[in-house]
């Protein structure tokens, strides 16, 4: 009567109140974390809740954009440099946990009860499993709360989870009093700041060389797509740290691949695909095999072969789009096959990856959605534009806006996924937009030749634009919002002329 009636009730009274309380407090954070560091308000995360059942918890983000999303924060290495100013004063109070407030209300959590895990992690879970602790609601705070929260062992936070969850299944006066005895030693636990660990406790702080200092052996990474123009690029610029990393490159489109063993290796790095082709009818079936087929394949045999980490280049044509700005609210809706097939694999992998592990170790997906990319030696879009501005004298100065990004910064943000071990959704993109008038610039400013800019053609260009894909390809806006990308840290070229020189000249620092 009191797990199902009672409790439920008290929740929805203290959570109500709580709101009402803390509306003025909640909105100042809101403004404070908006105002110190580019990103959303709010953290949601895939959590475990009652009988292993999945829920969206909600946060006051406390780390920067980018950061490893799916692995505790006590267990992340070098968990502070990923801290936000605002973000150390929220999590040492824990008033980053308020917006749970709202899970209260919804039902997917309680005031007390075990803390909602990770879907990941799996110890955890089995741990709580042992002692019936899945089968009551996950709660704002707990009884192994109290008891040492980050700095428990696992199985002794289980076991105190387990204790709680029998004393609520018998219910009375005493679940009442045991629950608000928790209150009591949270408060308690909340003004001293007891229990939190900030990151893995042997290196807290540091640049990514100096957090990954546990891993004394080099990474062992396998490229695969021999000849794939990114691949290669990756692979050059993990050779220029061979103390560091072993890298092997797999050759996708022989069949031999599938006798290579997979064991030993740290990451797979997914670079083949079918792409920079005119589509034809009937070709989804091949599109799909390249796309889709052989990517799921290779992870399967992957995650079975005990590997921690899958690399998956996908792309922007996920969402069908030929001008807008694109946000984290879009939803993936492909109107190619090149795309189709991308998000296909896409969820494909993300399924994989959330299945129960069942070969024992972790095993996280980590897919890129680059917008155009550019550099030495590329295809696609660039060398067309290239050609044009090395020929025409004349071109229009109409104004537009692309996402875009340098193969440099591509496979720097390639290296620091690696180095993580993490999975997750990323969508690295240059620093700042680039029009396509200044890359016709830039790229005719390298070879010395002068290009008049004309607003002549603006009034045919703005009709064109909504009729003619073309068009829209060369001159419409199509962006990803900047709230989306890496963190700035993590691209190694931040200058757009800079990137354009490295492109069109050999140059000692060019990939």
């Amino acid at each position: 009567m009191y797990e199902c009636y009672f409790k439920r009730a008290i929740d929805v009274v203290l959570s109500v109140l709580a709101l009402l309380l803390g509306a003025v407090p909640m909105l100042l954070i809101a403004l404070a974390v908006k105002g110190s560091s580019r990103g959303p308000v709010l953290f949601s995360q895939k959590r475990v809740g009652i009988h292993k059942t999945y829920f969206q918890i909600w946060k006051f983000r406390t780390m920067y954009t980018g950061t490893p999303a799916n692995i505790p924060t006590h267990q992340l290495l070098g968990a502070e440099r990923y801290l936000t100013p605002i973000g150390r004063v929220l999590r040492k109070t824990s008033l980053d946990e308020l917006p749970q407030l709202f899970n209260i209300l919804k039902g997917d959590m309680s005031i007390v009860g075990p803390r909602p895990a990770l879907w990941n992690q799996y110890d955890l879970l089995a741990e709580r499993e042992k002692y019936g602790a899945n089968d009551i609601k996950p709660g704002l705070t707990g009884w192994a709360q109290v008891h040492g929260r980050d700095e428990l062992e696992i199985s002794k936070k289980a076991r105190l989870d387990g204790v709680y969850a029998r004393q609520q299944k018998k219910g009375g006066f005493k679940a009442f009093f045991l629950d608000c005895f928790c209150i009591a030693l949270t408060v308690q636990a909340v003004w001293r700041r007891d229990g939190i660990v900030e990151g893995s406790r042997e290196i807290k702080k540091g640049t990514i060389e100096q957090i990954q200092k546990e891993k004394t052996d080099a990474y062992k990474v396998l490229i695969a797509g021999a000849g794939s123009y990114i691949g290669m690029a990756l692979e050059r610029t993990l050779q220029k740290k061979p103390e560091q990393y072993e890298i092997m490159v797999l050759d996708m489109k022989k069949e031999a691949w599938r006798e290579h063993s997979l064991e030993g290796y740290d990451s797979i790095v997914f670079v083949a695909g079918l792409a920079h082709r005119r589509e034809k009818k009937r070709e989804l079936a091949y599109y799909r095999s390249v796309n889709t087929l052989l990517p799921v394949e290779l992870a399967k045999r992957a995650k079975q072969a005990g590997v921690r980490q899958f690399l998956f280049l996908s792309s922007m044509s996920v969402y069908g789009k030929q001008r807008g700005r694109i946000t984290r609210k879009d939803i993936p809706k492909p109107n190619s096959y090149y795309g189709q097939t991308k998000w296909e694999a896409e969820q494909k992998l993300r399924k994989l990856e959330e299945e129960q592990k069942e070969y024992g170790t972790p095993f996280h997906v980590a897919v890129l959605r680059p917008p155009m990319v550019y550099g030495k030696g590329c295809k696609g879009n660039y060398p067309r534009l290239r050609k044009l501005a090395l020929k025409t004298p004349l071109f229009p100065a109409y104004p537009n806006y692309r996402s875009m990004i340098y193969i440099g910064n591509l496979t720097a943000v390639l290296e620091q996924i690696i180095r993580t071990g993490e999975g997750g959704l990323y969508f690295p993109q240059n620093k700042e937009y680039v029009s396509t008038r200044q890359m016709v610039e830039e790229i005719a400013a390298c070879h010395q030749k002068r290009i008049l800019f004309s607003r002549w053609f603006h009034p045919f260009l703005r009709l064109l634009e909504q009729r003619v894909s073309l068009v829209q390809k060369v001159f419409g806006d199509l962006v990803y919002a900047q709230e989306m990308n890496v963190d700035d840290s993590w691209l190694p070229y931040q200058d757009f002329a800079e990137t354009i020189q490295l492109t069109e000249h050999n140059h000692s620092r060019l990939i």
